[in-house]
């Protein structure tokens, strides 16, 4: 009876040993997986973030592209506003020193002093410009 009951005994802790092997081999399959699922996951994410980046950054290039282009327009616009105001302001300069014989211009300077014939710059403009400005004061005497 001792040789059988130790015989049971072998193949009691024989069956357990492989009971063993099988649950460690079936827990350290669980745990690989799920550490494979969880860096799927966080490869995904990071991913998933790295595409809400770029194209962040890319929206914020077209807005500043949007941005200078209007810019660009207003100053354009602007300066065209500028030159056309100028002309007709030389051309109504023109025709009021054509009709008025007697009319005598006065180069004044910025401060009014009339220490002859001198141009002063004007240098605060709103938008920078590549153009010289310069400002004269016409005097024209209007007496019959």
């Amino acid at each position: 009876e001792y040789m059988q009951a130790h015989k049971v005994q072998q193949q009691c802790r024989q069956v357990e040993g492989e009971e063993i092997n099988k649950w460690q081999f079936t827990r350290d399959q669980k745990i690989r997986n799920t550490l494979n699922q969880l860096v799927t996951k966080q490869q995904n994410e990071l991913q998933a973030l790295r595409k809400r980046i770029t194209s962040a950054q890319e929206d914020q290039r077209k807005s500043r592209s949007v941005e200078l282009e209007r810019l660009l327009q207003k100053y354009q616009n602007m300066k065209r506003e500028l030159e056309n105001q100028q002309a007709f302001d030389l051309q109504l300069l023109d025709k009021s020193l054509k009709n008025k014989a007697n009319a005598s211009v006065y180069n004044k300077s910025f401060m009014g002093s009339r220490m002859g014939s001198r141009t002063v710059s004007y240098t605060h403009l709103t938008l920078p410009t590549i153009y010289s400005v310069q400002i004269s004061v016409v005097a024209v005497s209007l007496k019959k």
